[in-house]
């Protein structure tokens, strides 16, 4: 089983048990994209991150340094 998979796994399992909007679920969606572009997978890698951002800003707002920081991962991207 690769990273980008196992990773994939994770945050539905974060998903399943903490619910979309917790903050570790946030977390693992915004570590999820650095293994999709790694591979050079950066459709999907930017593709989860818009993800990431989106609900960051809807749960934490936008001010907050958890949604700074995944508007930052989008710009890497």
């Amino acid at each position: 089983m690769e990273a980008a998979e196992l990773q994939l796994k994770h945050l539905d399992l974060h998903k399943r048990v903490l619910g979309p909007e917790h903050p570790d679920t946030l977390n693992r969606m915004n570590i999820l994209p650095f293994t999709y572009s790694n591979p050079g997978n950066y459709e999907d890698a930017a593709d989860l991150e818009l993800q990431a951002l989106d609900l960051h800003t809807k749960v934490l707002g936008s001010e907050h340094l958890d949604t700074l920081t995944s508007m930052s991962n989008l710009v890497r991207t």
